[in-house]
């Protein structure tokens, strides 16, 4: 047998939520067959939490079980592995799932074999304090509701299946115990205990809210009675995910459980645990920062949580159903002395011998009550060990610790005095107080828990001491600096304690903090469309000056489009978190987190513990559920980041404003972007937040703006520096570093410095203007950036001529620590390295080209893009369209030719007008120069040594040129026969971003369909299948609602979903995956035709190997990387597969909630209805195209069509518009084939004198055509 200690003693606290896993039976199961060492079956059942979706992996991410089992200082989850490091795999503890799945209890038995549930936690418990061989049948199915899945027959209507399963499965695993233990000795079975963790479907509906209670209490019965099990002992943990102290209907109707008076029949034995609070020290709920993913209705996916959830439920289960020997060691200080308690299990024995610290102090005390009282303890580490007497066979000591000193000292500064406070573990005779050594006053009582000292001193190092007169416990100590000050003076030092936040200890000189603040009043807003980062640094930096906070650097909270020039979607862009020096998130936002604290204006209130507290919902980590209560008249409402109010005393809205400034910020509460500030050619919108929210994600994103409208900003400061007292040592250089090993360097090339000084210093003083080159040869200071030492900067500069490079700071700088000491640069040593800057004199060559067509074959009139890596950084100036040709035989066009990040890589575009080859070389009269004005020897340059083929276009091409017209064997699905000219489809696609459902109008969703595809470089017209709540004055129930099969043209479903049916084809975005072949495809569960089942299988390595995941054409389908994701998109429908409305979109008077689905499921109907979320929440939508046209003609004829979706050019020799030009006329002069008023394609008459006029025409199409110029006099 494996046995290994679990310290209960030292089990931390939990907060719970839960998606229920289930576990089944069937009727006629035995609660126990007779035998002399029976098998104990314990049931885990419930929803997908009871499931279990625990990240065992990475070791490297906070909240996996390797990182839980490698970052654990005390030593509370050693348990789980053995000595080597491998998972422990018990041979006393056995499971079976519903997968079904097998074997000795170890990690992996959760949803899938990379994840654990309770299971884990519960079984190694239940195993190490029982002797008997153990069996877990695991019941548990995600998204799962007691009030319909689990319905149990005496609550009336339809007993849910899975209540039913639950009862087969059990029934299943008492008849085949040989098979999934094993180790069976044949000593027969007893259903010893049932485990429940589910809730989330019911919590979130509330007529089922409504009669949880109910159907709990009936669910425990029934289940006694169909197991044949009276008196079953039950543990229930609640569904607290989340954290916070409110609780919902179905956790208040889970503790009434335990309530005796209501239910006596459940009193000892049904246990709940409470899921919001702690058991045992026990902790359940952990936050983002802490945990592998954001996703609170699993946990966020904490193994920690999962390990700590079993443990609670095994230690409740325990006190019901104990084994032979005596287990659950308690030690507590009472006012007689210290109680030692212990539990007795089955055996009581007949005496207890009890030793502290090694001596004996009882020789035979009585077990029985199971308690002993020490009277003769003193204060200090108590370890107690206690050896039973037992009837029969022996049982191991307990041992359990009691520290009966003082702990928890803190102090509080108030005007003129300081307070202690601290917490007594045991009696005391007296309790002495100290400073630096000192005794203050007279002892003070033994039970005393405050001193105020009222003449506390104004400066220096002062260590209070707090300690009991008798024993020889280790006083308590707590220490504050009072030299100690924050720059820019605003920080108190001495608040929440004097305890610096992120380090958990006093402040020390050197410690490093931010500042926070959002721009108020009339010149405190701006507008939103610059594309540079830059300028909006500026705005809050003087804002930030205008408000006397001068001598630091600010930087906008914003995350920023950067290319104005493209989509959005396509733009690059400056996250936010890069933008103030936020993106290191390790450690998580507890403390010890990468990064800084974050202070709001008072200097007192701390808004972020570090980086990843600020990107954890920028709350208040003093305050406990985030949440600060306004003022009345608002009193009602639960206010979060409540520090942004009235923060400078002249907020322009009153300060019991609940959602106070607008701000923009483009960004969501994870500092991931969301309509990114900064116009681009699509998208002049952006995310704004508000300063105070009642909902902890709309402090960033809460709807949107223009980004012409005047918003306010947040400002985070550059790291300050807490300084000691009365600095006045000026700062020195200490060195420079730079990245070239010495040189030599080339004109032109870029040398960064890491240049180090004696102290931190303030950054707001360190700029370009304050280096220089020691010698004559003229340089430029690129930039300086700060590190994350505040000591140490980094210098770019760049040579600009032949010579030595030796940087220094310049003469005249200005550099200042943090209190305001400057550098004497004429006493600063330039660097003692002397860098040789060269002339350049080598010419560049051609090291490569990359086509993005993988070597081909094409058709004419395609693209391709090829990467041009040339030896060195170029002259971009030189490098141009003429400069590249073709050196094989098809004729083609240099569209573009565009620099990348890197110097020395362009991207050049070209079209194959015509059939042949293609084979990309640099032209023959190209002058291609590098910096230095070296030119690339064009003639010696080799071409591509790749031969793309270029073949003549396919005879059919499809609208908007992403159908596979060869795919299936190219035949139309919904016709069976080959494609012709003139046949429709439709396209569709989840959305890569969210909306959220707020709205009534179905076309605000339309359109935001339509923005995504456009994005995405897809023209046309496209719907987005949601149903909508139509009037937001009215009840959900009276509302009139849209039809996403109305609005989309798909509700004539005549002649069924199989060949023939009304409708088009509807395609993925791969062009080749058939989701539907017609209107009543879509609506029945949205498939495809192509695969028999409607399933794929996800490939092999994604970690979802095991599952078979539908409607997987949605899988990755803009190249996002989502091939392992089994859920895939969160999908706003509001509606079922058949179109039927479920939870609209759309407020109503009684509903602000809205049914999704998700884009891949391995359930048929949950592509459609899965759950609900507030419609505040930013959710995808399905968009599904007009139907688009199988155009005949091919080459540039049909690509051109396909830039007017929706207009009728099949017909290259028809007239669309009747301005008497024909629709391939209108192709070759470049017309608009649907404005009769583009008839001509002179759009500058001719000049008579100078013999030139200049018309439009459309340059793919000019091969192959002749062109003659005819002149009239009248």
């Amino acid at each position: 047998m494996i046995t290994t200690s679990i310290p209960l003693h030292r089990l931390p606290s939990v907060l719970v939520m839960t998606l229920l896993a289930f576990l089944a039976g069937a009727p006629g199961v035995r609660a126990q067959q007779a035998g002399d060492s029976p098998v104990q079956i314990f049931i885990l059942a419930g929803q997908s939490n009871m499931l279990g979706t625990g990240e065992i992996s990475p070791l490297t991410t906070p909240g996996t079980l390797e990182y839980t089992v490698a970052n654990d200082p005390d030593g509370d989850y050693q348990f789980l592995v053995d000595g080597g490091g491998s998972w422990v795999v018990r041979d006393d503890v056995w499971i079976r799932d519903q997968d079904p799945s097998q074997g000795g209890l170890t990690a992996g038995y959760g949803a899938q074999t990379t994840l654990i549930g309770p299971e884990l936690g519960f079984g190694h418990l239940m195993g190490d304090l029982n002797e008997k061989q153990i069996l877990i049948v695991k019941a548990a199915w995600g998204g799962k509701s007691l009030a319909v899945d689990f319905r149990p027959p005496s609550s009336g209507g339809t007993t849910g299946f899975y209540y039913n399963e639950i009862l087969r499965l059990v029934n299943e695993a008492t008849t085949n115990l040989g098979t999934y233990f094993p180790d069976y000795n044949g000593g027969g079975f007893e259903i010893a205990g049932f485990g429940w963790h589910q809730g989330w479907n019911d919590r979130i509906d509330t007529t089922r809210s409504a009669e949880y209670e109910a159907n709990m209490a009936n669910f425990i019965r029934d289940i006694r009675t169909d197991l044949g099990a009276p008196g079953l002992p039950f543990v229930i943990a609640t569904t607290g995910m989340g954290g916070g102290t409110s609780y919902t209907v179905v956790e208040l109707a889970q503790l009434e459980m335990a309530n005796t008076t209501a239910y006596p029949e459940f009193d000892g034995n049904v246990a709940v645990v409470d899921a919001r609070t702690t058991y045992e020290g026990l902790e359940f709920w952990l936050p983002v920062g802490q945990s592998p993913a954001d996703q609170g209705f699993h946990w966020n996916r904490n193994a920690k949580t999962y390990v700590n959830l079993g443990l609670a439920m095994g230690d409740a289960m325990s006190l019901m159903v104990p084994g032979r020997c005596p287990f659950r060691p308690r030690a507590s200080g009472d006012p007689g002395g210290v109680t030692v308690s212990w539990q007795n299990g089955t055996d009581t024995p007949t005496s207890v011998r009890i030793l502290r610290n090694g001596t004996e102090i009882a020789a035979a005390a009585p077990a029985d009550p199971p308690s002993f009282l020490d009277t003769t303890a003193e204060p200090g580490v108590l370890n107690y060990e206690l050896i039973f007497t037992m009837p029969g066979d022996p049982c191991d000591p307990l041992t359990t610790t009691l520290n009966g000193a003082i702990t928890g000292l803190e102090l509080t500064p108030s005007p003129g005095s300081f307070v202690l406070t601290w917490t007594n573990n045991m009696a005391y005779d007296a309790i002495e107080v100290r400073r630096d050594g000192t005794l203050l006053g007279s002892p003070l009582s033994g039970t005393a828990t405050t001193f105020t000292d009222s003449s506390p001193p104004t400066s220096g190092q002062v260590t209070y001491s707090v300690a009991p007169t008798n024993g020889n416990s280790t006083p308590a100590t707590v220490q504050i600096n009072l030299d100690l000050s924050g720059q820019l003076g605003i920080m108190d030092l001495t608040a929440n304690g004097g305890i610096n936040p992120n380090t958990g200890v006093a402040w020390q000189a050197g410690d490093q903090y931010r500042l926070a603040f959002h721009t108020v009043g009339s010149t405190g807003t701006r507008d939103a469309r610059s594309n540079d980062p830059a300028d909006y640094n500026a705005y809050v930096t003087a804002e930030a000056a205008a408000a006397g906070l001068t001598g630091a650097s600010w930087k906008a909270m914003v995350s920023v489009n950067l290319d104005g020039g493209t989509t959005q979607a396509l733009s690059a862009r400056m996250n936010v978190k890069d933008n103030t020096g936020t993106a290191d998130l390790t450690g998580g936002s507890g403390v010890g987190g990468a990064g800084f604290p974050v202070y709001a204006m008072d200097g007192t209130t701390c808004i972020a513990r570090n980086n990843a507290d600020i990107w954890n919902g920028w709350s208040n980590p003093f305050d406990g559920d985030s949440a600060v209560r306004v003022a009345p008249p608002a009193s009602s409402q639960n206010v979060h980041y409540s520090p942004f109010l009235d923060q400078f005393g002249n907020q322009t809205v009153t300060p019991d404003n609940i959602h106070g400034i607008d701000v923009a910020t483009g960004a969501g509460s994870n500092g991931n972007h969301v309509n990114a500030l900064g116009d681009t050619t699509d998208d002049t919108t952006i995310s704004r937040g508000n300063a105070n929210a009642n909902s902890v994600g709309r402090v960033w994103n809460r709807f949107t703006n223009n980004t012409s409208d005047t918003l306010s900003y947040y400002a985070l400061s550059d790291p300050l520096t807490v300084v000691a007292g009365t600095d006045t040592t000026a700062p020195t250089v200490t060195s420079f570093e730079d990245d070239k090993a010495g040189g030599p360097v080339f004109v032109g090339e870029t040398v960064t410095y890491t240049v180090t000084f004696s102290e931190p210093m303030n950054a707001a003083t360190v700029g370009t203007a304050d280096f220089a080159n020691a010698s004559a040869t003229a340089i430029t200071v690129d930039s300086v950036g700060a590190t994350a030492d505040p000591a140490v900067f980094e210098v770019a500069v760049t040579p600009d001529a032949a010579g030595t490079l030796q940087l220094r700071v310049a003469a005249g700088a200005t550099l200042e620590d943090p209190s305001g000491n400057s550098l004497d640069p004429g006493s600063a040593s330039p660097d003692n390295t002397i860098i040789t800057v060269n002339a350049d004199t080598t010419p560049p060559a051609v090291n490569s080209f990359v086509d993005d067509a993988g070597g081909g074959p094409i058709f004419a009139g395609d693209s391709v893009t090829y990467t041009v890596t040339f030896s060195e950084g170029m002259n971009s100036a030189t490098v141009n369209p003429a400069d590249f040709g073709n050196a094989a035989s098809a004729p083609i066009t240099v569209d573009s030719v565009n620099p990348t990040g890197d110097p020395a890589v362009f991207q050049v575009a070209v079209t194959a007008t015509g059939p042949g080859s293609l084979r990309l070389r640099v032209a023959p009269s190209a002058t291609l120069e590098d910096p230095a004005g070296n030119p690339l020897d064009a003639g010696a340059a080799s071409p591509d040594d790749t031969i793309i083929t270029v073949e003549a276009p396919p005879a059919l091409v499809g609208e908007l040129g992403i159908l596979d017209l060869t795919a299936n064997g190219a035949i139309n699905p919904n016709t069976g026969n080959p494609w012709q000219a003139g046949d429709q489809y439709r396209l569709a696609f989840v959305s890569r971003d969210g909306v959220t459902a707020t709205s009534n109008d179905p076309a605000v969703y339309n359109a935001f369909a339509t923005s995504q595809a456009a994005a995405a470089g897809l023209g046309g017209n496209w719907v987005a299948l949601v149903t909508v709540n139509l009037d937001s004055s009215m009840t959900q129930a009276a509302s009139p609602k849209s039809d996403p099969r109305v609005q989309s043209g798909t509700d004539d479903q005549s002649g069924g979903a199989g060949i023939g049916g009304a409708g088009v084809p509807v395609f993925a975005m791969d062009g080749a995956t058939c989701i539907a072949r017609n209107n009543a495809d879509i609506w029945n569960t949205w498939s495809n035709p192509f695969d028999g089942d409607a399933v794929i299988r996800i490939p092999a390595g994604t970690g979802a190997a095991t599952q078979n995941v539908h409607y997987s054409p949605f899988l990755d389908q803009f190249g996002g990387g989502d091939s392992g994701n089994v859920h895939g998109a969160n999908v706003w429908t509001g509606s079922n597969t058949n179109g039927t409305p479920v939870n609209p979109l759309g407020d109503t008077t009684d509903e602000v909630r809205a049914n999704w689905g998700s884009s891949n499921a391995n359930n048929t109907s949950r592509v459609w209805n899965r759950f609900q979320s507030d419609n505040t929440a930013s959710l995808s939508v399905y968009a599904l195209s007009d139907p688009l046209t199988v155009m005949s003609g091919g080459g540039d004829y049909a690509a051109w069509a396909a830039l007017y979706p929706g207009a009728d050019l099949t017909d290259p020799n028809a007239d669309l518009d009747g301005d008497g030009l024909t629709n391939n006329e209108e192709r070759i002069w470049g017309l608009d084939p649907e404005a009769g008023a583009s008839s001509s394609p002179i759009n500058t008459p001719l000049d008579p004198a100078g013999g030139t006029f200049i018309y439009t025409r459309r340059d793919p199409s000019l091969s192959g055509l002749t062109y003659t110029v005819w002149t009239s006099t009248t």
